[in-house]
């Protein structure tokens, strides 16, 4: 299990106002979405603190979405511009 699920907040809240079965199914979506990018994200040229740039996340994200859906994303365009 991703380390990162231990300690999201959102998904406390969101078992909090409507049961534990939707966390469960929250928490199964993200680990899908975790190994589908941790190979890329590996891959993926990094700072010198290991984060990548926004143009390289929305590369990353574009081609997710891309593989996963057949989904152009133009609202991932840089500056939060649609």
């Amino acid at each position: 299990e991703p380390d990162f699920l231990q300690d999201v907040t959102i998904l406390d809240q969101l078992e909090e106002a409507l049961g534990t079965s939707h966390r469960r199914a929250t928490e199964n979506r993200v680990k899908i979405l975790f190994e589908s990018l941790s190979s890329m994200f590996r891959a993926l040229p990094k700072n010198g603190h290991g984060r990548v740039s926004a143009a390289t996340a929305r590369y990353a994200l574009h081609r997710l979405f891309l593989a996963r859906h057949g989904w152009q994303m133009k609202g991932l365009a840089s500056g939060g511009q649609a």
